[in-house]
């Protein structure tokens, strides 16, 4: 029997509520994970890859129309009660008056992060069978907090799931996922590298090679995830425990690949997809903080409420969003200078922890910077000095990162040293290339130094602060 669309439906939410259960456990761990249990059925607890979506859900019942860019921004600032990477870059950016797509694009260090490519499902559903519209959606909402791959990833998922409702092949659906693409797009060399790879003798070859090409120190980089998930769907052949397993088994943002395998496999086979599984439950499990919007408690709500909006606007185009608001940049101001050895320690960079610097301070209109300039030829070691500006009682976090080893100084006292070379991924939560502490800070100012050893261009660098809850803030000035 062929699944209506009522039936790919819940099948799409079944499974990505499920996908996203059976991948928590192992988020963020590298893979092969080849001593992963086979897939059962876990737990169901809360994910943001469903909860995002209810807020998209929020919007069109709220105004009976496709999402505006600023609904969408009173939205976020409500109700997201957490902000890790992209989600905290954008509650900032929106802070600061930046609207989407602006809020997505300034200062974003985690552009081409996951967190709009996993929440396309309800773009399809609210237009199935229409897969440019679905990823006209797509875009918008991702523009948010993403740009460039970020935003192109999550229209391409979308356009794929949208034309799985018309009933088409895995196949049939890449391709007219494809077609959206810009030209310039790296997910047409993810696409045709995932269906190449997907024929390779083993599975293990086949996530070494889609690692190879497409690995990132992120564990949340969309282009890597996606390409993971194309591989599965492709050789996973519609098997949902042989689909989740694989995914497994590539590793990295696994409860976002798992969701989104269970949730694409689900549109394109219907209930048959859970056949020879246990009962899956139909609840869904949503963090507090969403209660005003509204929630619906289990899939079959959510899936009706999904159906009787894509009725109401079955008829109305939505349109890509027009550039928005641009805000004011919160600035950073540092003094930086090169020094010849390790130990080198210049008078002029004492004057300038004194407080009377030579050199002309650098203005940059940014928490991630650049420092490819300062690196010509390479240093042995370059020393940054600002003045952090507090105006009021500050119990929070300090991220200090870099594409290096860095040693820091508050006010002379040693605060961070670490001498790792990996790439940074400046997440408050999780981060690499360098580290975040905790601090109370009383209001007045404090001389902060970084020192960088052995920096090579192209060489990234970010300092910022962040409340006890996570949530990055620009109250505390960078001022030389």
């Amino acid at each position: 029997m062929i699944p209506s669309f009522e039936d790919r439906l819940h099948a799409c939410w079944t499974g990505k509520n499920l996908g996203g259960a059976v991948g928590m456990p192992f988020e963020g761990c590298p893979g092969p994970r080849w001593d992963a249990a086979t897939p059962g059925v876990p737990p169901i607890t809360p994910n943001d890859d469903v909860e995002m979506q209810l807020l998209a859900l929020a919007a069109v019942e709220e105004t009976g129309n496709w999402p505006e860019a600023a609904q969408m921004a009173r939205l976020w600032q409500r109700h997201m009660a957490f902000a890790p990477d992209e989600y905290g870059v954008a509650l900032r950016n929106l802070s600061l008056g930046f609207l989407p797509p602006e809020s997505g694009q300034h200062d974003n260090w985690f552009r081409h992060g996951m967190g709009a490519v996993i929440r396309t499902e309800i773009w399809a559903g609210l237009r199935p069978a229409d897969p440019k519209s679905a990823a006209v959606l797509a875009a918008n909402d991702a523009s948010i907090d993403h740009a460039d791959e970020g935003v192109h990833g999550a229209a391409f998922l979308a356009a794929l799931q949208s034309h799985a409702f018309s009933g088409a092949p895995m196949d049939a659906c890449a391709d007219a996922a494809q077609s959206i693409l810009p030209p310039s797009s790296v997910f047409r060399q993810v696409l045709d590298e995932a269906r190449q790879t997907a024929l390779a003798e083993s599975d293990a070859d086949g996530i070494r090679r889609i690692r190879n090409f497409f690995g990132h120190p992120n564990f949340t980089d969309c282009v890597m995830s996606l390409a993971f998930i194309l591989f599965v769907l492709f050789r996973g052949q519609g098997n949902l425990r042989r689909s989740l397993h694989l995914a497994l088994q590539c590793g990295e943002d696994v409860d976002c690949t798992c969701a989104s395998v269970g949730a694409t496999l689900g549109i394109l086979h219907g209930p048959a997809l859970f056949d020879g599984w246990p009962a899956i439950p139909d609840t869904l499990a949503i963090n507090p903080n969403f209660a005003a919007i509204h929630p619906p408690a289990t899939i079959t709500e959510l899936c009706r409420r999904i159906s009787a909006a894509s009725q109401r606007l079955r008829d109305r185009q939505p349109l890509p969003w027009m550039p928005g608001h641009t805000g004011s940049p919160a600035e950073q101001h540092w003094i930086i200078h090169p020094a010849d050895s390790v130990e080198d320690f210049p008078i002029e960079l004492a004057a300038a922890l004194n407080g009377k610097s030579p050199w002309p301070p650098v203005c940059f209109p940014a928490a991630f910077i650049c420092l490819k300039p300062f690196c010509q030829p390479p240093p042995v070691a370059l020393h940054l000095v600002t003045r952090l500006q507090v105006p009021e009682e500050f119990h929070g976090w300090l991220l200090v990162a870099a594409d290096g080893g860095t040693t820091t100084w508050l006010d002379g006292e040693l605060l961070t040293n670490y001498h790792g070379r990996r790439t940074m991924v400046p997440a408050f939560h999780r981060t690499e290339g360098g580290t975040t502490v905790f601090v109370h800070l009383s209001p007045g100012e404090y001389r902060l130094h970084v020192r960088i050893l052995y920096p090579q261009p192209p060489f990234g660098f970010c300092v910022q602060t962040a409340t006890r809850d996570i949530h990055p803030t620009t109250r505390i000035l960078f001022r030389s």
